[in-house]
């Protein structure tokens, strides 16, 4: 994922983002702490190439996985970084940020 948002942003791909949304899997075969990397990674890319996109993102996992789900999500939102455990509540979040209207269909359906 870093080496992507590395070469989006090289690239000028990232300049007019509003929004990025990301999945944060964990479990075995995952990075050891990958809510720490994308903190550091999405403060780079702030730092570095002037992203100034809102960053959501999906934790996936259970309270089982080898990484602390809760540090994780305290890592990513200490970080400014909106976190959700639906794939479909942070889009509809991600959808409002960049087209706010998309709240009136969110809101009919919930």
């Amino acid at each position: 994922r870093t080496e992507k948002l590395y070469e989006l942003a090289e690239n000028g791909s990232l300049a007019a983002c509003g929004v990025l949304l990301v999945d944060l899997v964990l479990g075995n075969g995952s990075h050891l702490d990958p809510a720490q990397e994308l903190v550091q990674s999405v403060e780079s890319l702030k730092n570095t190439y002037g992203v100034s996109a809102e960053i959501v993102a999906v934790v996936v996992g259970t309270e089982l996985d080898p990484q602390d789900i809760h540090s994780q999500i305290n890592i990513l939102e200490n970080g400014g970084i909106t976190v959700f455990r639906s794939n479909s509540e942070a889009a509809y979040y991600a959808a409002m940020l960049v087209a706010p209207d998309c709240r009136k269909h969110y809101l009919k359906e919930v």
